[in-house]
C-alpha cells in the first residue's frame, strides 16, 4: 500500500515571542555560536498503516556567520513505532482498524532544502554544510560560499557542544576567513548498533541527504520505537525579496518497510507492507 501525503505548514515570524537558545552540552556557558531557536515544528504524523506508524518534529537553529550569510541547524526527530507497540496498549490506527504484531525491518528518510522562487518575491540561495549522523567518524573544514568575511557577531575560537556527535568550531585567523571546523564522533552520538543506520547522498543530488535504517534482529530492536536525532547544517545568504530573510523550504519524504512475526512457524513472515512517496512539505517563514 502506497499512501501520499502533502502538507504544508505556512509559519510568519512573531516579533513578539521570546526566542529560545540552543544549549551547547559544554563546561563553558559562554561557548557556542550563539544559536538561537527560531521556530518549533510540533511533532506531524507523516506515515500510519497496519504495520506502525513515524513522526517528525524540527528544530530551526540561527547564528550569524558572514557579513552576507547566516548559519542555520536544521535539527529534526523522526520516530519509527512498528504495531506491536500501539497494540499492547490497545491504540487502534486514525481509521478505528487495529495495528497488527509487526516489527521494525527497515526504513529512513530523506530531506531536500529548497529556495522558494515565486518570481516576485524570493528566499535566499542556500548551500549545505554538513549534515549527521553516520556511521562513521567524519572531520572536516566548511567555508562560506557567500562570502569571505566573518560577521561581527562571530568570532575566531567560538565552538559548539556535543550535538549528538557533531562538533563546530571556528577556525577563522581574521574576519576575512570564514572556516569552520566541522567533526562528527559516532562514539558520542546516538548511532547503536542494531538497527544500523546508513547516511548518504541521494544519486539525484548532493542537495537531497538520505537516512536509512536496516533492524538485523527484529524480535529484539524490531520491538521498540527507533528514534533518528539529525542535523543539516546549512548556510543561507540575505538575498530574500519580499519574503523573510529566514524562509525556505523543507521536503520529507519517509518510508518504511516492516515484518510480522508467524507464531506457528516461530519466525518473521515476508516483509508485507511499505509506504513511501509519502511526501510532507514544511514551509519555513514565508
Amino acid at each position: 500500500m502506497t499512501t501520499s501525503l502533502l502538507l504544508t505548514i505556512l509559519t510568519s515570524v512573531s516579533s513578539g515571542n521570546p526566542a529560545g537558545y540552543l544549549q551547547p552540552q559544554s563546561t563553558n556557558a559562554n561557548d557556542g555560536f550563539g544559536f538561537e531557536l527560531i521556530k518549533r515544528i510540533n511533532p506531524i504524523k507523516v506515515l500510519e498503516s497496519d504495520c506502525g506508524y513515524a513522526y517528525v518534529e524540527m528544530d530551526l537553529y540561527k547564528s550569524p556567520y558572514t557579513d552576507k550569510s547566516n548559519l542555520y541547524l536544521l535539527n529534526s526527530k523522526v520516530n519509527f513505532t512498528p504495531g506491536i507497540i500501539p497494540q499492547i496498549h490497545g491504540d487502534r490506527q486514525d481509521d478505528g482498524s487495529k495495528f497488527k504484531e509487526a516489527y521494525l525491518k527497515y526504513g529512513g528518510f530523506d530531506f531536500e532544502l529548497e529556495q522558494y522562487n515565486e518570481g516576485w518575491r524570493r528566499s535566499g540561495n542556500i548551500s549545505i554544510k554538513a549534515s549527521w549522523p553516520y556511521s562513521t567518524n567524519v572531520s572536516t573544514t566548511i567555508s562560506s560560499s557567500f562570502s569571505k568575511t566573518l560577521s561581527f557577531g562571530i568570532s575566531n575560537g567560538q565552538s559548539t557542544g556535543n550535538l549528538n556527535g557533531g562538533f563546530l568550531s571556528v577556525e577563522a585567523n581574521s574576519m576575512f576567513t570564514t572556516s569552520v571546523a566541522y567533526q562528527f564522533t559516532k562514539t558520542l552520538s546516538s548511532v547503536t548498533a542494531d538497527p544500523m543506520l546508513s547516511h548518504q547522498y541521494s544519486p539525484q543530488s548532493v542537495e537531497n541527504l538520505e537516512w536509512t535504517y536496516i533492524t538485523q534482529n527484529p524480535e529484539v530492536a524490531g520491538t521498540i520505537t527507533y528514534n533518528v536525532n539529525s542535523y543539516v547544517l546549512f548556510e543561507m545568504d540575505n538575498t530574500a525579496m519580499n519574503m523573510s530573510s529566514d524562509a525556505f523550504r523543507c521536503r520529507v519524504n519517509t518510508f518504511y518497510q516492516n515484518t510480522e512475526w508467524n507464531h506457528d512457524d516461530d519466525k518473521p513472515g515476508d516483509l508485507f507492507e511499505r509506504q513511501e512517496d509519502n511526501l510532507t512539505t514544511i514551509g519555513f517563514f514565508y
